[in-house]
């Protein structure tokens, strides 16, 4: 009795050996994907920002089961991209200052003056544009940031309080 209760055991090891692992899918493609969501068409997807001669860009979108806690989500990460190119911005001016042969632009107080301007840049009176979209029950929020550049530099400038000397070297390189 036990050899063939081993032998039963020793088949169905040797079958679940033999078990193709790969799922056969017999749907019809596109039957069951999900439908694209929506966004508003300023929304550039795969953009945290974007900067050009005229103003600076940054996006955020969050999805969650109510508008607030959407809301609050992608406005936080459009303001956390925002921070992102505003930084990405004063790097290449620095590495433009380096290059144009002010030496100290590469120093490290004239770094952290950057990175702490570009942190404590000031977002006071400013509002994002939201958009909202509901699909499936599930809210969908898209965040931008948009400064114009005067706006940024009068902004930049006060980031750049008792920095005198880093700002104005900034400014040349930033206009």
């Amino acid at each position: 009795m036990t050899r063939f209760y081993l032998t039963v055991f020793s088949l169905l090891i040797l079958m679940s050996g033999c078990k193709t692992t790969e799922t056969v899918s017999q749907s019809t493609p596109g039957v069951n994907e999900p439908a694209a969501l929506s966004a508003p068409a300023w929304y550039s997807p795969g953009s945290y920002g974007a900067k050009n001669d005229d103003s600076v860009t940054s996006y955020g979108t969050a999805s969650a089961s109510t508008e607030a806690i959407a809301t609050e989500a992608a406005v936080e990460q459009a303001k956390i991209n925002l921070l992102l190119v505003i930084d990405e911005m004063l790097e290449e001016g620095k590495n433009e200052l380096i290059e144009s042969g002010y030496t100290n632009a590469g120093s490290s107080s004239f770094v952290m003056g950057l990175r702490n301007a570009a942190q404590n840049f000031p977002l006071d009176g400013v509002s994002p544009v939201t958009e909202t979209f509901e699909e499936d029950g599930v809210v969908s929020v898209y965040a931008r940031y948009q400064l114009n550049k005067d706006e940024l530099m009068s902004r930049l400038e006060r980031a750049f309080a008792g920095q005198s000397g880093n700002w104005n070297r900034i400014r040349e390189v930033l206009k």
